[in-house]
């Protein structure tokens, strides 16, 4: 019977292929079953020596607390170009600066298989921005979140 689903979603995944919005729905099943690559948009407030995080609020059926903004890469999308949409979608400004710490995370939880890669980011305008700058870790916060803040400003 497995054999014959795999067959069917074989075929139902061609017919898909190229369209870049999957949907929520599909794309949550996916997650399950294969690793997806995510941006994780380290906000700082001097890129070169950071002293502050910016972090937003989340409050949905997949976490609760602080989080670093973030976002999966889409199919045929560069990093890079995922790093600035997240920053501008989340946010509403526009990068200055941003650097690639060579770091990426791997979480595995109720939702699927994330591996994110880890980008420094520096902001062009922190006015309008609709977040919380810390000096240290808040609580509650999302635990992999946590952990990417210790690991890469050495903040507790």
């Amino acid at each position: 019977m497995i054999r014959i689903w795999k067959k069917v979603v074989f075929i139902g995944l061609k017919k898909i292929a190229g369209d870049k919005n999957l949907g929520t729905e599909l794309f949550e099943q996916i997650i399950k079953v294969v690793p997806q690559t995510a941006i994780e948009a380290l906000v700082v407030d001097n890129i070169d020596n950071p002293h502050k995080v910016l972090l937003i609020w989340r409050q949905d059926k997949n976490y609760f607390g602080w989080h670093i903004p973030g976002g999966y890469i889409r199919f045929g999308e560069m990093p890079e170009d995922r790093l600035k949409r997240v920053i501008r979608k989340e946010l509403g400004v526009l990068v200055r600066k941003y650097k690639d710490t060579c770091l990426n995370h791997t979480l595995i939880d109720s939702r699927g298989h994330t591996i994110g890669l880890i980008y420094l980011v520096e902001l062009e305008n922190t006015r309008t921005i609709d977040g919380t700058w810390f000096d240290k870790i808040p609580t509650p916060i999302i635990e992999r979140h946590k952990e990417i803040i210790t690991d890469v400003l050495k903040f507790s």
